[in-house]
């Protein structure tokens, strides 16, 4: 008998992702041939070292309560609210079980359309839509309802979290021009590094990067999207460093109290004319699978982690359950 070919390896086990007694297994399996094909090297999961290892490794095995809020866009917000009080979550328009519910001439244009399982899909609705294009949009957001995440990401925290079409203003930056956008990495309540964001986030071309300490000094960790340089030039690269220096210490210190509930967590801001806003809250950035920049980077990021859990555990505070430290 033939074996298998690669497709059929992978619905075996995503099928077996499902049965409680060999999940994390299954699991294990499938983003470990994800990490080796990505970036060519086997992940070391007993005593994970690497960023990227220590994602693949919440991925397999935590099971904290808390990832499934944070993997709920409506959830979070509730969350959010009680961690730091009103006013920094995106105002939330409604949240539909059907594309056919969603009032599309009743919602205050313009407004963003996206899912509330999963990350990735959106859409700009800009003027009141008619019968035809209304038509359009229900046609394009009913598929996101059809499938659970889990079984696309393999991340715990997805699975079984309810299905929803989400609507949220559109957010202004406080200039009138581009959003920035700014994604903290929060290491046991300590933000060590602010990536911020600008362009359309679909578009190679357009989305384009400044990386940041804590101390808002350029840092040389980097991934493949283009420098905001390269695509803004230097007056682009200035007004993005200053809108992220003028918010940089009200955002570290929400990054602080945030990540107090958690071993790692990604924040992700948007700077806007409201003030910040939380968008989303991230524990499997690029599910563990992104090529950091220089050849150390993966390594220093991933002792940036361990390093702000010992010193948790050097203060006397009870560390995290996850991730291993020693």
């Amino acid at each position: 008998m033939s074996k298998p070919d690669a497709g059929w390896r992978r619905k075996i086990l995503g099928v077996l992702a499902h049965v409680p007694l060999v999940s994390t297994w299954a699991v294990k399996k499938i983003h470990v041939r994800r990490y080796r094909r990505r970036l060519g090297r086997s992940p070391d999961l007993v005593r994970p070292r690497r960023f990227t290892e220590y994602i693949l490794h919440r991925i397999i095995h935590d099971r904290d309560p808390l990832l499934k809020i944070v993997s709920d866009k409506v959830a979070v917000r509730g969350w959010i609210d009680r961690v730091l009080g009103p006013g920094f979550s995106v105002g939330l328009l409604g949240s539909w079980t059907s594309a056919g519910s969603i009032p599309w001439t009743r919602l205050p244009t313009p407004f963003v359309i996206k899912p509330s399982h999963c990350s990735g899909p959106f859409h700009v609705v800009e003027r009141t839509p008619d019968p035809v294009a209304i038509a359009a949009l229900e046609k394009q957001v009913a598929p996101w309802l059809e499938v659970d995440h889990f079984d696309n990401s393999f991340e715990w925290g997805y699975r079984n979290v309810p299905r929803r079409i989400i609507a949220e203003p559109l957010l202004r930056a406080p200039d009138g021009g581009p959003l920035v956008e700014v994604t903290a990495f929060v290491f046991h309540a300590e933000p060590r590094i602010l990536l911020a964001l600008a362009g359309h986030k679909h578009s190679p071309t357009e989305r384009c990067t400044l990386w940041l300490d804590e101390n808002g000094t350029r840092s040389d960790i980097s991934v493949a999207a283009p420098q905001v340089e390269e695509v803004q030039g230097l007056d682009g690269a200035s007004r993005m460093k200053d809108q992220v220096e003028a918010v940089r210490h009200e955002m570290l210190e929400l990054c602080r109290r945030i990540g107090e509930h958690f071993g790692y967590i990604r924040v992700d801001f948007y700077i806007t004319g409201d003030g910040l806003k939380i968008g989303e809250l991230t524990p499997y950035p690029v599910a563990g699978l992104a090529s950091y920049r220089p050849d150390d980077a993966d390594m220093r990021l991933g002792s940036m982690l361990r390093d702000s859990g010992l010193r948790r555990r050097d203060r006397g505070l009870t560390p995290h359950a996850w991730p291993p430290l020693d």
